[in-house]
């Protein structure tokens, strides 16, 4: 048996075609075996099982699973059907290797899990040990094993950030455990979650319970406190970011305390914790100020860029929520609005899924493999997605229609403006386009948003308008995203805290009247740092 030192070397690179063989492993043990951690939960087992998928791999790294539990049950792995983060284990190329599985496997599990990845790609981090709490103690003594032992923690939802909030090389959380309805207040329509629990998760458990969020993002794979820390948000100019839907939530800062919060409870503290990016603790538990579940009418359509900028408060006005998408290098944009609708809901069946999933992901992923093996075709590509997009219309319930499934994979920078100021921003943009010819076809998504009084919200104290710019994963984005973020700061703009931004505490400071008050809460409940990872310390410290 090779050396457990052996699996933690780097891997030799080898084509994308390459496969790497590994054998599954299994240890059925039939005497009683130590206590061993794997990160955090401690296993006691009469048989020990760990299962690493074998798959095909690329430059010579092996997306594999370990997992050991009481009883020797085998449970799925920590994978989405979401393509996120998983674990990565660095294995010598096209090898097969077969083990007599022992113990010290067991014990080195936390060292394997070598590198772990964004959503994107772009940030990769080392953590030391990975936990999955399933209950708020676990949580507590998680964070007064950290603060005893100087370990920093950040806690990962599904990775789909893209700056690396989530990384550390100390202590990595995961609240996948931690999902759940606790309480459901139906005669004022709140609801308290578990703050693990995902977005798509939720909207099943409100629908049961005759309640939906009022509003909601255009991706539900997010877990509901990652959503609000990082001041998420929607379209629509009555509404705020999603974390304007909260009325109270509890976390453990970082001194172990458990502390709650709310409109009423401590409420300076609650406009702190709404929009924390992690840094004033943990959050455990929110309460969402719910509605009646409701359907809606989304259209999808066409529209001259020109056509929709001049009417674009008619838009807004008339319609529940409007966004559109620009295509680069074109006059043309995508519109997306939503209305209330009353009657039966459409059948969702195959003809939904051709269009809603196979055509915008698969389709569009081929144009993307062409613009980025022949850069010249970029503006084709945009051309050719602004011609072939469709117009359709479909009825559902709400938490079935605000989001879009996403699995062609980029990389993201958004940014929040006044919204008094966004046509001229608009022709910013128009004339950057023209003057560098960027090598993009991803379109900008423009949403819109009403102001809040959140501190570290991007939409506090100003109505807003939020611009997105995505580049294929494949491809380089900081020219063209550093060269658009010169615009958006140009007019005052604040980065939404989950996508790419160059901001640090001064800028921040510069760009957010209530810091101060932020950092007296943060201070106060993390007064030792735990919760300030290298990258954080940079935007808080």
């Amino acid at each position: 048996m090779p050396a457990i030192k052996s699996w933690r070397e780097p891997a030799a690179k080898q084509s994308a075609n390459g496969t790497i063989l590994m054998s599954c492993v299994l240890c059925l043990m039939s005497q009683k075996v130590p206590a061993f951690h794997c990160g955090h939960r401690a296993i006691h087992s009469n048989s020990v099982a760990v299962c690493c998928f074998a798959g095909r791999a690329k430059n010579g790294y092996l997306w594999a699973a370990f997992l050991a539990r009481r009883s020797g049950r085998i449970q799925p792995p920590h994978f989405h059907s979401y393509p996120l983060c998983g674990y990565l284990i660095n294995i010598p190329p096209a090898c097969k290797i077969s083990l007599t599985c022992t113990i010290p496997i067991i014990d080195a599990l936390p060292s394997l899990i070598t590198i772990m990845k964004n959503w994107s790609g772009l940030v990769e981090w080392h953590p030391e040990t990975f936990s999955k709490p399933s209950t708020e103690e676990e949580i507590q003594q998680i964070v007064l094993r950290a603060l005893n032992d100087g370990k920093k923690i950040r806690v990962i939802g599904t990775g789909h950030s893209f700056t690396p909030v989530c990384a550390t090389n100390h202590t990595l959380i995961s609240l996948d455990n931690y999902q759940g309805l606790i309480s459901v207040d139906k005669e004022r329509y709140q609801a308290t979650v578990k703050a693990g629990t995902k977005l798509d998760l939720l909207g099943e458990l409100l629908f049961e319970q005759g309640m939906a969020m009022e509003n909601l993002g255009d991706i539900d794979k997010q877990s509901i406190a990652g959503t609000i820390s990082t001041g998420t948000h929607g379209t629509g100019i009555e509404f705020g970011t999603i974390s304007t839907q909260v009325t109270a939530l509890t976390f453990i800062n970082g001194k172990g305390e458990r502390v709650s919060c709310s409109t009423t409870e401590n409420p300076s503290l609650f406009k702190a914790a709404q929009v924390a990016i992690g840094t004033l603790g943990i959050i455990t538990s929110i309460t969402l100020q719910c509605v009646p579940a409701y359907k809606i009418a989304l259209l999808n359509d066409k529209a001259l860029l020109s056509d929709v900028l001049n009417n674009l408060e008619e838009h807004n006005q008339q319609n529940r929520n409007f966004e559109f998408y620009w295509m680069p290098y074109t006059d043309m944009t995508l519109t997306k609005t939503t209305n209330f609708a009353d009657g039966q809901p459409d059948k969702l069946g195959i003809a939904n899924y051709l269009n809603d999933v196979f055509l915008e992901n698969v389709g569009f992923k081929v144009l993307c493999e062409i613009a980025n093996t022949f850069p010249s075709k970029n503006k084709w590509v945009s051309n050719t997605t602004a011609k072939v997009a469709g117009k359709s219309r479909k009825i559902y319930h709400s938490h079935k229609v605000y989001a879009t499934t996403r699995l062609v994979r980029f990389h993201e920078m958004e940014y929040n403006v006044p919204a008094d100021a966004y046509q001229d921003v608009m022709k910013d943009l128009q004339a950057s386009f023209d003057k560098h010819q960027f090598p993009i076809h991803f379109p900008l998504e423009n949403r819109f948003v009403k102001a809040d009084d959140i501190y570290m919200s991007p939409a506090q104290g100003r109505d807003s308008a939020y611009i997105a710019c995505h580049v294929y994963h494949k491809k380089d984005p900081y020219h063209y995203f550093q060269t658009l973020e010169t615009i958006f700061k140009a007019y005052g703009g604040r980065p939404h805290w989950g996508k790419m931004h160059t901001l640090k505490r001064a800028d921040i400071e510069a760009r957010y009247p209530h810091f101060n008050d932020f950092k007296t809460h943060r201070i106060m409940h993390d007064p030792d740092g735990v919760f300030l990872s290298p990258y954080m310390a940079t935007l808080f410290a």
